[in-house]
């Protein structure tokens, strides 16, 4: 887990170096979504159990992967929550969180409403204490299923919260690997940043204009 410290606690040198002043190349993503969503499949690729094993992985609720953006070395450290956590992370950790994910099977409405739910009540419970969202991505999953009337409602739902579009992923035909480099460049390329209540998050409006680079990566 993270610190959990209040965001008044919060410092300058926790935006993007070390204490040493280097850059960090280790990034915390918190992935979020209904069972059945793909969450398990993005943390562990090909090692994922299948859906009628009936077992999980050791571990499965948290991963590191390892991946490599324009020649440099990232760690990419993967938490799944599903809608049948009882106990989520603190309001702290999750504002310290570089990225979360919301995910959901792009076809299945039941899925997307559940995911939509899931973000709603991280927000609100950020909100209460005082935090912002830390920035946030949205994967549509199953794309090779795609419902095209879901992917009119995410769009809205991204565009709402001043979230990038959407982006449709398929692990039936697609390593998790390339989705793994997505998100680490969602952490890099978001910028500029600024600070509102000591936390740091996403100027939205630079966000939108420079979503594009989403799309060109799947």
């Amino acid at each position: 887990s993270f610190p959990t410290r209040r965001s008044s606690d919060l410092t300058e040198s926790d935006e993007s170096a070390t204490p040493s002043g280097e850059p960090r190349r280790t990034f915390a993503a918190y992935v979020l979504g209904p069972r059945g969503a793909g969450k398990t499949r993005l943390l562990h690729g090909d090692d994922a159990p299948s859906s009628d094993s009936g077992t999980t992985p050791s571990g499965a609720a948290s991963r590191a992967v390892l991946s490599e953006v324009d020649g440099q070395r990232y760690v990419l450290a993967l938490h799944e929550l599903d809608d049948k956590t009882d106990v989520l992370p603190t309001p702290s950790t999750l504002a310290r969180a570089d990225l979360l994910v919301v995910m959901y099977d792009a076809s299945d409405p039941a899925s997307f409403v559940a995911a939509e739910k899931m973000h709603d009540k991280i927000a609100d419970a950020l909100d209460a204490d005082g935090y912002d969202m830390p920035p946030c991505a949205v994967l549509a999953s199953k794309a090779d299923l795609e419902d095209a009337s879901l992917l009119a409602a995410a769009n809205r739902f991204s565009s709402r919260h001043g979230y990038p579009p959407p982006v449709s992923v398929s692990f039936a035909t697609q390593s998790p690997r390339v989705t793994h480099e997505l998100l680490v460049r969602t952490v890099i390329n978001w910028s500029p940043r600024t600070r509102r209540g000591g936390v740091l998050v996403a100027d939205r409006k630079s966000t939108r204009l420079n979503s594009s680079h989403w799309n060109n990566l799947v």
